[in-house]
């Protein structure tokens, strides 16, 4: 007789982002009630091992989670996602020494929170981030009043434990080397626009040229020879512009692209130029060169958005809720024809507006970066205000300066940095720093 597997369980905990800045955010929180290996939870956050469900527990705190995330932006998501994954573990671990099983509500007692702090035996690892730690204990407070379990119970406070210096602060002498550092990336990023725009502006448009008698399609549909010369890398940027003047998408895949030349498939034809004279080793010209040549990537946004730290004092979530919607970003300080700028911004977590001012004339300076931003990624916004399905965020997008085209797999779409996913910038500055020391004199190092 042979036996039937039981299906596994299925579950559907899945809470959709009702902010109106991400309406296709959504996170499932299925896992706590089905459990979690390692091997299924890695790649969406640094996995700390493995974790069973909690069904019961779980289905009684629902409610309150759903509570605390309405309304909420995604970073709320993760900071509950987290707490709970923290929590689940350390359950697991509190149960493996021999105390009572957790498996509803009800069986969490006052003195749990205090053996979460303080692990028996080192048996478990201690709660060790306040946000985590009380977000427990508000999810179970508001669990326990909707259930009216009238037993006294108590969470209590994360301690205030003395803050120690685990890294000695920087030099003076790092600090600039690190400014100087961020002003001749962006001095490069204004470099490879500036010289985009020339070549494009003495380019010939290889679409309005016809392709000469001697050319012949291959079985991929590519041309053996087209023109009667060599085409040029500034011919390829001129076309590029071209193509997005004439197909009205300022953001064309190259699938798109090359289809506007009657070919198949987004492979590029022997004919497609190389780089000019001087690029070492000489080699196809990308067709992610011309694309940037127009527009920033991640790793510009990343850049700029540093330096406007660097010069505001502003923290990431400030810098990326700056609004460029309106020309009241920046207003002239003091007397007509200053030369400050006065830019302003909404912490979101101090309800407050913050502001800095900015020289007009510096390159590197915060209105200048922005200004320039703004005119870089005009196009990107009218694509999205035209098709919001080409981003992610695009109620963001349409007043933010912080804006790229997308790579790889997200090419054709538009990016968004803002404050849910700020630590990119921050894993971006630490590669920049490791491939500047990694060429630098010791004198030199970051």
């Amino acid at each position: 007789m042979t036996s039937i597997e039981p299906e596994p369980l299925s579950i559907d905990r899945v809470i959709a982002c009702s902010h109106v800045d991400y309406p296709n955010y959504r996170k499932d929180f299925s896992e706590f009630w089905i459990g979690a290996a390692a091997k299924e939870t890695r790649g969406t956050m640094p996995s700390k091992g493995d974790f069973r469900g909690r069904p019961v527990l779980a289905e009684g705190l629902w409610p309150a989670i759903r509570d605390e995330l309405q309304g909420r932006k995604p970073h709320l998501f993760q900071c509950v996602f987290s707490a709970l994954r923290s929590f689940w573990r350390f359950l697991d671990a509190f149960e493996r020494q021999g105390f009572a099983p957790v498996l509803e509500v009800a069986d969490i007692r006052s003195g749990l929170a205090m053996l979460w702090l303080n692990p028996v035996d080192r048996a478990w690892d201690p709660s060790n981030s306040s946000q985590s730690f009380e977000m427990i204990g508000k999810l179970l407070r508001r669990t326990r009043e909707r259930l009216r379990l009238a037993d006294a119970w108590v969470w209590c406070s994360f301690p205030n434990r003395e803050r120690t210096a685990t890294k000695d602060l920087p030099s003076d002498a790092q600090v600039r080397a690190s400014m100087s550092l961020l002003k001749q990336t962006a001095y490069a990023i204004y470099r490879r626009w500036k010289r985009a725009d020339v070549l494009a502006s003495v380019g010939r448009n290889l679409l309005e040229i016809p392709r000469n008698g001697r050319c012949g399609s291959t079985v991929t549909g590519m041309y053996s020879t087209a023109f009667d010369f060599e085409p040029t890398e500034a011919d390829a940027h001129a076309t590029y512009r071209a193509f997005i003047a004439k197909s009205g998408n300022p953001l064309p895949s190259r699938l798109e692209f090359f289809k506007g030349f009657g070919l198949q498939g987004d492979s590029s034809p022997n004919w497609w130029p190389k780089y000019d004279h001087g690029h070492l080793p000489p080699s196809e010209l990308q067709f992610r060169t011309v694309v940037d040549g127009l527009y920033p990537t991640n790793d510009d946004i990343d850049c700029l958005a540093l330096l406007c730290m660097a010069r505001s004092g502003w923290n990431p979530s400030t810098v990326y809720a700056l609004d460029v919607s309106t020309a009241r970003w920046a207003t002239l300080h003091g007397e007509a024809g200053s030369p400050l700028w006065l830019i302003e911004a909404f912490k979101d977590r101090a309800r407050a507006w913050q502001w800095t001012l900015s020289p007009e004339r510096l390159s590197t300076g915060f209105h200048h970066i922005v200004s320039l931003l703004i005119q870089r990624t005009k196009p990107l916004r009218a694509l999205i205000e035209d098709d919001a399905t080409r981003c992610d965020t695009p109620a963001i997008a349409l007043r933010s300066p912080w804006i790229s085209a997308g790579l790889q797999c997200a090419a054709g779409r538009v990016l968004v940095r803002s404050a849910t996913n700020a630590g990119a910038g921050f894993a971006y500055w630490k590669r920049l720093v490791r491939e500047h020391n990694d060429r630098a004199a010791p004198d030199k190092l970051i």
